[in-house]
């Protein structure tokens, strides 16, 4: 009797590259379920204990352990997909190549109790020649990716979970002060006056060059020019353009007009030279390389074509940024109460220096995939008490104690 062999993926558009392939090639034709986006989210302070749903300063810091629980609406759909998982007999992950789309469908598995054997099929290209290499080459390296991914998302929640909490304590105002890794760190990339943003140099074709080339020559909103990226991949004309530091390259035939936006963005439209200036297209960017704002000189020389948060978290950010009135859309540039913001947060928030340490410490631990299980323990656990560390540090640093 022939295995059941389940497929999940992320998008349909993925779903539908996969079984046009699948059609194709193989002698078998498994199920494939698009789960249709992030199922899993990280749990909210009141789901470890009640009275953490209250922000008193004799709490903290908070370090509880990480723990995921599903999104608001996704039962029915996990429930769905939980069936088909316990009819199965082996399981192949088809998920967007990037640590996050690994980790929520791993947790999926998780949440259904599988047990049984489990590989990947790597997504970088959903071309149809490269998905027929994938497919031969599968992957078996789950674990170690979803460890360190879980990781990386737990940091960044105490990080602003404490600081936030913290921050808003100890200047005692009705409002919350949102702090995180990536959004306080971002105040430092906006001037202050009219002096400008740094025109960087553009240095092979990424996310924030595409999304800037997008903006300037057809006027899009960087949002809409992430869907345009996101449609290009599901058709196999682009490698995947969500991958930090990473770089995009347009597949041997691209099937489409001239007009098409991200097929112009390829072949230079909007690209700076040409265009006049655009402080957005600009401030995107200048977040692919964060050297001009690490303090520290050896530092700095590390921080090239390191940047800052994930290409679709930068937009995220900076709408709240405008929310909270600390960034001025029109000028680019901190507003005075931005500013008096900015000058109350520590130096381990607004340097970018500790954007690159954090980089440089998760590329340790992502690269360590063949280390021993003990050893990569070892690394998890350093990675943590790290973290930890400075939350205690941050805490500190931002009223209490």
């Amino acid at each position: 009797m022939q295995p059941i062999v389940l497929v999940l993926t992320a998008t349909p558009g993925m779903a539908l590259a996969l079984r046009r392939v699948l059609s194709s090639t193989s002698s078998y034709h498994p199920k494939v379920i698009a789960t249709g986006g992030a199922l899993f989210r990280h749990a909210s302070p009141k789901e470890y204990h009640l009275k953490w749903d209250k922000w008193r300063a004799e709490d903290l810091p908070l370090l509880p352990e990480p723990r995921f629980r599903p999104r608001s609406g996704t039962t029915e759909r996990i429930r769905e997909y939980k069936s088909a998982i316990m009819r199965c007999d082996r399981v192949i992950l088809a998920p967007p190549p990037d640590p996050a789309g690994l980790m929520d469908l791993q947790l999926l598995l998780d949440y259904a109790g599988f047990n049984g054997p489990v590989t990947i099929w790597d997504t970088t290209s959903l071309r149809d020649e490269d998905l027929v290499r994938a497919i031969a080459h599968p992957r078996k390296d789950v674990a170690h990716w979803v460890q360190v991914e879980k990781l990386r998302v737990h940091a960044d929640w105490i990080i602003g979970l404490n600081g936030s909490r913290a921050m808003t304590l100890s200047r005692r105002v009705a409002t919350a002060i949102p702090v995180g890794r990536v959004l306080s760190a971002m105040l430092s990339t906006f001037p202050v006056n009219e002096t400008g943003l740094s025109r960087q140099t553009e240095s092979g074709m990424d996310t924030a060059i595409l999304q800037a080339r997008i903006l300037r020559g057809f006027d899009f909103p960087p949002e809409d020019a992430l869907i345009q990226l996101a449609r290009a991949w599901e058709r196999g004309q682009i490698t995947y353009p969500f991958i930090t530091s990473g770089k995009i390259t347009t597949l041997e035939q691209y099937p489409t007009a001239p007009s098409d936006p991200v097929y112009a963005a390829f072949h230079g439209s909007g690209s700076r030279e040409n265009s006049p200036q655009h402080p957005l297209a600009d401030w995107l960017e200048s977040l692919r390389d964060v050297s001009p704002w690490v303090q520290d000189d050896a530092l700095k020389l590390a921080a090239r074509n390191i940047q800052l948060g994930s290409a679709r978290g930068r937009m995220n950010h900076f709408t709240q940024l405008i929310r909270q009135g600390w960034v001025d859309p029109a000028t680019m540039n901190l507003t005075p109460l931005g500013q008096t913001i900015y000058q109350k947060l520590p130096e381990s928030l607004t340097d970018l220096g500790m954007t690159v340490l954090w980089t440089q410490a998760l590329d340790r631990l992502s690269h360590g995939e063949k280390d021993e299980e003990t050893e990569l323990e070892t690394r998890l656990l350093a990675f943590r008490s790290w973290a930890e560390k400075y939350v205690v540090d941050l805490v500190s640093l931002l009223g209490k104690g």
